[in-house]
């Protein structure tokens, strides 16, 4: 036997209530007159010998239903060996599943789902970034008992995730690995370099002999996301500012609009950033050292999806080259693509990292939070209640029937 809230036991000080309760109702003799204690004179007297409770039967009752009752708050477990076999085959386990781009969610998908089978309580934790969603679901196991497991279902590509993030993983949680297919770098975003030598260049990805990276060159440029306003004279200064800007190679992607408003131009409003990358952009240009040499004052907005980039630089100043690189290498996005990876982790190197690390059997005395043998108790406390009341009412009707029986 064992208590689940031990400290509940100390209500059975109540069990006292009853008690003296008993002890201080007093006992009102039946007043029987003689018709020769008249002649008696009047006396007083004091009972002072220790009176025994009252009424023991309902007294025994009352105190078996405070005693139940506290005993039932306590919340008991007994501890059988059946359920104990019962709790140590329960499986709490979290279901790590990559969503990255190399990752087609046809193949993860199912094999998720499977490993959802035969948990006794299982959560899913999706995102790109496999070690953010492991740290998530150790987190979440830490704070259950009993058996606990981690199942990541990815593809294992190269830098997803390696030994030392799994070495992080407690000892008392273990680990299965599921490989939901071979990366796919065709599955990935794309990305292009567009400006230098008036051209656009395609990384081409391959794992022959290791990961290599060939550039072909498209010909003309793809069409540069990035336009320019000034004043209508400055207008051919300022895109010829754009283009010096670009000519040293410039990452874009065609799903990021900029504009960069010289001085002069005409005025359109805007709003602060809210769109992610927007926002990115401008923290960076807030450490950059090109644009506070340049133009400290720089604003960055967004105007329906596209980043406003308002600078005091005029477009026909020398300086109009180095404002517009700077917001080029703010809004630019990350050339290093973790996801154009062909590579993935081999199986050997797999079954190294979970040898020996399957789900461990549950201590003995663990035993699941949400388990409670109170109600029993509660129950008997309720019949004790019922039964208390039942011979109560007995009691009345028969002191009732006494007083009738005098009066005829």
């Amino acid at each position: 036997m064992t208590w689940q809230a031990p400290a509940a036991l100390a209500a059975l000080a109540l069990v006292a209530g009853p008690v003296l309760v008993h002890l201080l109702t007093r006992r009102r003799a039946r007043r029987v007159s003689f018709p020769g204690m008249r002649f008696e004179p009047a006396m007083t007297g004091a009972a002072v010998r220790i009176e025994r409770p009252s009424d023991a039967a309902l007294l025994a009752l009352r105190v078996a239903a405070v005693a139940a009752a506290a005993l039932a708050v306590a919340q008991p477990v007994w501890l059988s060996a059946a359920r104990q076999r019962a709790w140590a085959s329960r499986v709490t386990r979290a279901i790590v599943v990559d969503t990255s781009a190399s990752v087609a969610p046809s193949i993860a998908a199912p094999l998720a789902d499977r490993w959802r089978e035969g948990a006794f309580a299982s959560r899913r934790f999706e995102s790109a970034d496999v070690r953010d969603a492991l740290q998530r679901a150790v987190a979440w196991l830490e704070a259950v008992s009993g058996r606990r497991d981690i199942a990541i279902v990815s593809d294992f590509q190269l830098g997803a995730i390696d030994a030392g993030d799994l070495s992080t993983i407690p000892a008392a949680i273990g680990i299965h690995l599921e490989r939901a297919g071979a990366p796919s770098a065709s599955r990935a975003a794309a990305r292009w370099i567009d400006g230098w030598r008036d051209a656009a260049w395609t990384p081409l990805v391959s794992a022959a002999g290791g990961t290599q990276v060939t550039w072909r060159r498209g010909g003309g440029g793809l069409g540069s996301p990035v336009t320019v306003r000034a004043a209508d004279a400055e207008m051919a200064a300022a895109r010829r500012a754009l283009a010096a800007a670009r000519s040293w190679g410039i990452t874009e992607a065609a799903d990021r609009r900029v504009e960069i408003a010289f001085a002069g131009a005409a005025v359109e409003t805007s709003t602060p950033p809210r769109t992610a990358w927007i926002a990115a952009a401008a923290m960076r240009l807030q450490g950059d050292a090109l644009a506070a040499a340049v133009d400290p004052a720089l604003v960055i907005g967004e105007r329906d999806g596209v980043m406003i980039a308002a600078t005091r630089v005029r477009g026909a100043s020398p300086q109009a080259p180095a404002v517009a690189r700077a917001v080029l290498d703010a809004a630019a996005p990350n050339l290093v693509d973790p996801e154009t990876e062909p590579r993935a982790v081999d199986e050997a190197t797999i079954a190294s990292w979970v040898s020996g690390r399957g789900a461990p059997p549950a201590p003995p005395d663990v035993v699941p939070p949400d388990t409670s043998d109170g109600r029993w108790l509660w129950g008997l406390a309720l019949a004790f209640v019922l039964l208390e009341g039942a011979v109560r009412r007995g009691r009345r009707d028969r002191a009732l029937e006494e007083v009738h029986a005098d009066a005829a």
